[in-house]
Parts: C-alpha cells; sequence; structure tokens
C-alpha cells in the first residue's frame, strides 16, 4: 500500500495554484465577517445589563461587517460574471 506524502500533496496544491490570492483572499475575508456577524448578537447578549456601550459596540461592529460582507459579495460576483474568478 502507498502512502501519502502530506508535505508533497501540499507542494503540489502550492504550485498548481487552484484559486487567485486576491480572489482567495475575498473568499477568506467573507467567511471572517460572516462568522462574526452571527456571533455578534451572542456578545451584545452578555452585554445586556452589564454595559450599554459595550452593548452599542457590538451593533455598530455588526452593521460594519453587515456592510463589509455586502461590499465582498458583490466585488465576488463581479468576478464571476467577468470570468475573472479564478
Amino acid at each position: 500500500m502507498a502512502t501519502v506524502d502530506a508535505v508533497e500533496v501540499m507542494e503540489e496544491i502550492v504550485t498548481e495554484e487552484p484559486m487567485r490570492n486576491h480572489n482567495h483572499d475575498l473568499i477568506q475575508v467573507l467567511s471572517e465577517k460572516l462568522d462574526g456577524v452571527v456571533r455578534y448578537p451572542v456578545y451584545h447578549e452578555d452585554a445586556v445589563d452589564e454595559c450599554e456601550v459595550c452593548m452599542r459596540i457590538w451593533e455598530q461592529i455588526k452593521q460594519d461587517d453587515m456592510r463589509h460582507v455586502e461590499m465582498l459579495r458583490d466585488e465576488i460576483i463581479r468576478h464571476a460574471k467577468e470570468g475573472t474568478f479564478d
């Protein structure tokens, strides 16, 4: 039975560049922003009855990240329509 060398597999993936870095960056940051957006309501709830300023901070950060999600999504869609999402 042949064994797979994980280092060789990773080197192959890296050298093949399955996706342009800037497109991968868009996806990566979109994923991070979406993770935050679903967590902020929990953080907001933790601040209820504890700190009104913190509640406002979580609300504002969520609004900001939602705007960023929209920007990233729109740019990914633009790349896909132009055929440059590779």
